[in-house]
């Protein structure tokens, strides 16, 4: 059992069998179970430590991917940098890529967007795990790579969403982390 709610389960589990008894046996059992968590925890971070690359090289592969003109490898450097840059989710990458001011002017309230504008690109969040309390969140970026890689995909998607209408559903999470360097 690993999980919180099994933890607790097992130590209620075991409260309830100690009615009446000393709880001495109840306070190993909370220990043990906690001094196993810790070591797992302490276990996976190392091993995330020694498998991920450092940010230097993660940079530099998600750049090689702007060089390509593969408009695929262009679309996986448009999402990483929105990944790393603006802490977003991956339903955040749901976005519609627009490019006019008429379409900037008729957004719907209720969808997220990439606005590019010559070297500028706006990303617009109106549907996020928080919208209720923030309310719309806009992330400027003013780089001349991501604003083409946007008119790239733009181009590439008949769309013109970031991420293709096929995954945003069932497998957008799966599309998402395939799309990510490592």
């Amino acid at each position: 059992m690993r999980s919180a709610k099994a933890q607790v389960l097992k130590a209620v589990v075991a409260l309830r069998k100690s009615k009446g008894k000393s709880y001495d046996r109840l306070i190993d059992l909370y220990d043990t179970v906690n001094r196993e968590a810790h070591n797992r925890a302490v276990e996976n971070k190392e091993q995330a430590n020694n498998e991920l690359p450092t940010f230097p090289d993660y940079n530099q592969r998600v750049n090689a991917l702007y060089d390509t003109n593969d408009p695929e490898k262009i679309r996986q450097y448009l999402i990483n940098k929105l990944i790393i840059s603006s802490n977003c989710r991956n339903r955040d990458l749901v976005a519609k890529i627009i490019r006019t001011k008429r379409e900037y002017d008729h957004m719907s309230p209720d969808k997220n967007y990439l606005y590019v504008n010559r070297n500028r690109v706006e990303f617009i969040r109106n549907d996020y795990k928080t919208a209720n309390t923030y309310g719309r969140k806009i992330t400027a970026f003013s780089d001349p790579k991501l604003a083409n890689s946007a008119r790239i995909v733009f181009l590439e998607d008949e769309d013109h969403y970031l991420v293709p209408r096929q995954f945003w559903e069932n497998s957008l999470s799966r599309y998402i982390t395939k799309q990510r360097v490592s």
